[in-house]
């Protein structure tokens, strides 16, 4: 990813400002307008076990739903 992409993610971190769950139901509703679901979450959670918010939002930003017109 460029640097954009990394400066805009870390600065996405910075606003949502929430820990752990409610950091992931904040970034889903933040960048991709609605709650993760039940599996998306878990799914978050075990990523953020050994990977950073910042590369979470990275992977927000890169899902289809945002990328994506429907």
């Amino acid at each position: 990813n460029s640097k954009l992409m990394h400066d805009h993610s870390a600065a996405l971190v910075r606003q949502i400002g929430a820990e752990a769950a409610d950091f992931i139901t904040a970034a889903f509703e933040h960048v991709l307008s609605r709650p993760p679901s039940a599996v998306e979450l878990g799914s978050c959670r075990d990523f953020l076990e050994q990977g950073s918010k910042e590369s979470l939002v990275r992977v927000l930003l890169n899902h289809n739903d945002f990328v994506t017109v429907r």
